[in-house]
């Protein structure tokens, strides 16, 4: 799936995240039980517009068509021995532009989701992510982005201006 770039903006931030799929209902989890929630994990590709307002949820930047591209697959629970030890790197054009690990979050995955669960219910087949690192590349037209991240897989999306999105959809 291509990623598009809006026609008023050079480029976009690909920022990679492992994304936590809901196996079961979680509300109100304990963090030493997250895990029991958990049914497998996957790529995700936070894309957003370059912004530099924090005072408002960044929903125009954030959530547009073909921004959180994700997958290809899910890697059950039990194929990751550790999510706290993986490492996310992303790639545009082949080079190696960021590299995070897991292991550097804020909060660990279980305190996560027993911070989310608390306001809000997580349903099955639900995508938490635990975020991205700062300094998330920018790509612009033409780019390909990968997302990789060790034991879990590799997304890469090719970049295209808007209009050639919507010029695709068309009849």
């Amino acid at each position: 799936m291509p990623i598009p770039v809006p026609g008023d903006l050079r480029a976009v931030r690909a920022g990679g995240s492992l994304g936590i799929v809901i196996g079961r209902p979680a509300t109100r989890v304990d963090p030493a039980r997250a895990y029991d929630h958990v049914a497998g994990y996957t790529v995700v590709n936070d894309v957003s517009a370059p912004h530099d307002s924090f005072h408002r949820p960044p929903l125009r930047h954030n959530c547009r068509d073909g921004f959180c591209p994700i997958g290809p697959w899910v890697v059950p629970r039990e194929a990751v021995s550790d999510p706290a030890a993986l490492v996310i790197r992303a790639y545009v054009n082949g080079d190696l532009r960021q590299q995070s690990p897991t292991s550097g979050l804020i909060r660990s995955i279980p305190q996560l989701l027993a911070d989310i669960s608390e306001f809000m219910t997580l349903s099955e087949g639900d995508i938490l992510m635990i975020g991205v690192a700062e300094n998330a590349p920018l790509v612009a037209p033409g780019d390909r982005v990968a997302i990789d991240i060790q034991g879990i897989g590799r997304l890469e999306n090719p970049v295209i201006a808007e209009a050639e999105l919507f010029a695709e959809a068309k009849p």
